[in-house]
């Protein structure tokens, strides 16, 4: 007989290894990319302090580290910090550490927050204060990297329902969007046992995050549209990256 449990979003969903199955192919590649493109364009120098907000298991820390930067690793699931150290170099430092809360204060020159990794509470005081403590982590001049989905974007092209196989475990989604959130529901069935999770994203526009990131001090200075930092088109770039100086 199969069972089913419910694990709450966020940070049950993130602490399990279906999370990572199901996103296996956002892997080091892309991470690659995506960092190389914004350390040329940003002209990120060697030995800056740099701060990864929400790093899961680490890839895009470690391909920061490449470029021979200091690098912290924060992220709310243990298990995916736990992994993060055992699969980095040691001088990465990795910490179980709530990004609502301000982890160093005005120490970091940069701060990534990166793979939709915002928006995540119901409670808009608690999104906000996300901000507030990313901008407090921030030395003077010091740049945000926010890297969000595109909400004109996944209005336009969001698949309701969708079964994906990975190593015989079935993945069953369902997407919506309701209100001004967009809820995403994964029935896991894993020979025979049931899992039940939920993603719950807050859809923002890139006018309410320009906004939100004023409040706290931080200036949209450069904006992109994709991981190979095309220009963004609010209507067709599947990405919104921000690039947001503290003022």
């Amino acid at each position: 007989m199969s069972s089913t449990n419910k694990i709450d979003w966020c940070s049950g969903w993130f602490n399990t290894d279906y999370y990572h199955l199901l996103y296996a192919h956002r892997n080091s590649d892309e991470a690659e990319l995506f960092i190389k493109n914004l350390i040329s364009n940003l002209r990120i120098p060697e030995g800056a302090k740099v701060l990864d907000i929400a790093c899961g298991k680490g890839r895009h820390a470690c391909t920061l580290f490449k470029y021979n930067l200091k690098v912290w690793g924060i992220d709310i699931a243990p298990n995916n910090i736990a992994e993060a150290k055992n699969n980095s170099h040691p001088a990465i430092i990795f910490e179980v550490f709530d990004m609502r809360n301000v982890y160093k204060k005005e120490y970091f020159d940069y701060a990534f927050n990166l793979f939709t990794s915002f928006g995540y509470f119901e409670n808009e005081q608690e999104n906000d204060a996300t901000i507030k403590s990313i901008s407090e982590n921030l030395k003077k001049h010091g740049l945000l990297i926010l890297d969000f989905f595109n909400t004109n974007f996944v209005k336009e092209t969001i698949k309701e329902k969708e079964q994906i196989i990975i190593n015989k475990v079935e993945f069953n989604i369902t997407r919506k969007i309701s209100k001004n959130r967009v809820v995403k529901k994964i029935q896991i069935n894993d020979h025979g046992q049931q899992y039940l999770f939920e993603e719950n994203v807050r859809l923002y526009t890139l006018d309410e995050l320009t906004t939100l990131l004023k409040k706290f001090g931080l200036s949209v200075i450069k904006t992109f549209g994709d991981y190979h930092l095309n220009s963004l088109n609010e209507t067709n770039s599947p990405r919104v990256i921000l690039v947001a100086q503290k003022i």
